[in-house]
């Protein structure tokens, strides 16, 4: 009898062991990006070593208190990426807008007219017509473009757009025979393929026919931003990461409320900028504007810095494969375009030396334009073999666009001529693959 309760006592202690084990190991996979290469590496440590305790404590202490916030914290780990697709925040436009941009007549690019007409529509979308957003006709083929800036272009007039240049194309062509043809442009500028997958997942109630989409540019930049980050099993470090939890979210919301609560009582006020107010008779270009001040500042640095990247972010690889694969999984028709740039001309290019900025943007340093040209092509040919070894549809701007200031208007993003030009290539690629 005594033996048996030995082994009984044993084999408790090597469970104990084991369950402490695992939960310590996956939580140490939430926590890892956040402790190596956040900017608050102390404050993630902590929280990591206190989580880590209270595991301990939990399985060893019949303490009812201990016991639940453990139960907390194990749930908190496990659901994490169900959390995360519920509440991830997607940028947006403002519904019902109409703005109007002043650009310089350049025949040469484009610009055959100055004043630029910009809006949205009831559900801030860019689009080419009225839109029935709650009952979809079947003589209507609806298209879908997905992507950053290069697809949202922001700063071109509504008819000048690729996306609406393409289903005029579409339109002419009678691509599946229908009588109307609808365009919804849901690009929104800085977004990456995370962002992409939600935008089609959470759009896909509309029915689209045809989703295409222009990826690759805010990827590879935040991958250069971010390029010292690295993952064990990026399958689980990424979906379950520790800051795209409930419990995060609850002392991120804490801290700024906290914070806020200090700063009232040390007189601490935030400083509020003078806004100079204009003229609302005056035509202004901010976009234009943003390209010269960053190129600008661009050009004041002297020396390159040197980044080396071999190999295409782990967390483009997981977040690319979600989409696809949910295009696959819902039998979609989607296709994906990869990104031009000037970078392979950039030294032959006199006009367009000085617009450069996207290297990578917002960021006090700057990377040699063939550097940046071989991270733009192991993104685009990543692209490309990853959609191709599961059948997904493909179309290769990169190589079709002309990387001159006829087509550009900096590093990546197209002219009214560009534009034209991306319409027309893809016009061609779709009706080749239909």
């Amino acid at each position: 009898m005594e033996t048996v309760k030995f082994d009984n006592l044993k084999f408790k202690k090597i469970i104990k062991i084991i369950i402490i084990s695992l939960l310590s190991f996956f939580l140490f996979l939430s926590f890892r990006s956040s402790i190596l290469f956040s900017n608050y590496t102390a404050v993630f440590l902590i929280i990591y070593l206190i989580f880590q305790l209270l595991i301990i404590l939990g399985i060893y202490l019949k303490n009812i208190i201990v016991s639940n916030i453990l139960i907390l914290i194990i749930i908190n780990l496990f659901i994490t990426p169900i959390f995360f697709n519920i509440t991830f925040d997607i940028p947006y436009r403002n519904p019902n807008t109409i703005s109007f941009l002043k650009w310089d007549i350049n025949e040469d690019t484009g610009f055959s007219k100055q004043k630029h007409k910009i809006t949205t529509d009831q559900k801030g979308n860019r689009v080419n017509k009225e839109i029935n957003y709650v009952e979809k006709s079947q003589d209507t083929l609806r298209v879908f473009t997905i992507g950053g800036s290069t697809t949202e272009e922001e700063g071109m007039d509504d008819s000048l757009t690729w996306s609406n240049n393409l289903i005029k194309l579409l339109e002419s062509s009678n691509l599946n025979n229908k009588k109307n043809y609808e365009m919804i442009n849901l690009g929104i500028g800085g977004l990456r393929t995370v962002h992409h997958y939600f935008t089609l997942k959470r759009n896909i109630k509309l029915k689209p026919d045809l989703i295409i989409f222009l990826i690759g540019v805010n990827d590879w930049n935040f991958h250069i931003i971010n390029s010292e980050e690295s993952f064990l099993f990026s399958s689980f470090e990424v979906p379950f990461d520790f800051r795209s939890s409930l419990l995060y979210k609850f002392f991120n919301k804490s801290y700024k409320q906290i914070s806020k609560k200090i700063d009232n009582v040390f007189g601490k006020k935030t400083n509020v900028q003078n806004i100079e107010l204009k003229d609302n008779n005056k035509i202004d270009n901010p976009y234009n504007d943003l390209i010269n001040i960053q190129s600008s500042l661009k050009r004041k640095i002297d020396n390159y810095t040197e980044i080396n990247i071999h190999k295409v972010s782990e967390r483009y690889v997981y977040w690319l494969n979600k989409t696809s694969n949910f295009c696959v999984k819902n039998d979609l028709d989607c296709i994906f375009v990869d990104q031009p740039t000037v970078y392979n001309l950039l030294d032959k290019n006199k006009n367009i030396q000085n617009r450069i900025w996207m290297d990578p943007p917002f960021q006090d340093y700057k990377i040699k334009p063939n550097n940046m040209l071989k991270i733009a092509n192991l993104y685009n040919s990543y692209l490309q073999e990853n959609l191709k070894s599961k059948n997904i549809k493909f179309c290769k701007l990169s190589e079709k666009i002309n990387s001159d200031s006829n087509n550009f208007i900096d590093d990546v993003h197209f002219s009214p001529n560009g534009s034209k030009n991306v319409a027309n290539f893809l016009h061609k690629c779709i009706r080749k693959l239909y």
